[in-house]
């Protein structure tokens, strides 16, 4: 018997879901608008990746230290990225034996949906406001910014 091969009708606009490599993960992370503590973590945590974007296993009080914020801080922002479908929790680690929860980065299915910047990173592509990443987070612009983008590309 043998399996006829399975169509594949995805649309070439279709966004990567699941796990991804490391380097393209934090390409798209660099791209989407979240709140800037959540970038950091976000950052900070494919650090500790493979290659694959697998066994990331730091632990919250790691990341708290790493990254100079507060636990709590570090755990909302792990919630934020699971919520959205930017990391998938692998294994629940064990609190009492101190042995951090694993986690695998992924792209979430709805990630065109997300505000994005665009790939040379100097304009917004998405259709969600500044004011919509997080109600509590205050989003300053500085005139040092653009002149940063132009003088990277001479």
């Amino acid at each position: 018997m043998t399996a006829e091969p399975a169509e594949f009708t995805a649309s070439i606009d279709a966004a990567p879901v699941g796990p991804m490599e490391r380097f393209e993960w934090e390409r798209i992370v660099r791209r989407v608008k979240m709140p800037p503590t959540t970038k950091l973590v976000a950052l900070t945590l494919a650090t500790y990746a493979d290659q694959n974007g697998t066994r990331v296993r730091p632990g919250t009080e790691r990341l708290a230290r790493v990254t100079c914020v507060s636990l709590p801080t570090v755990k909302r922002s792990l919630a934020w990225l699971r919520e959205h479908g930017f990391v998938d929790r692998t294994k629940q680690g064990n609190r009492w034996a101190k042995q951090a929860d694993e986690y695998r980065l992924s792209v979430p299915p709805t990630l065109l949906e997300l505000d994005l910047l665009s790939p040379e990173e100097t304009q917004s592509l998405g259709i969600a406001h500044e004011t919509d990443i997080h109600p509590q987070t205050t989003v300053y612009s500085s005139p040092v910014i653009p002149r940063l983008v132009a003088a990277e590309k001479v």
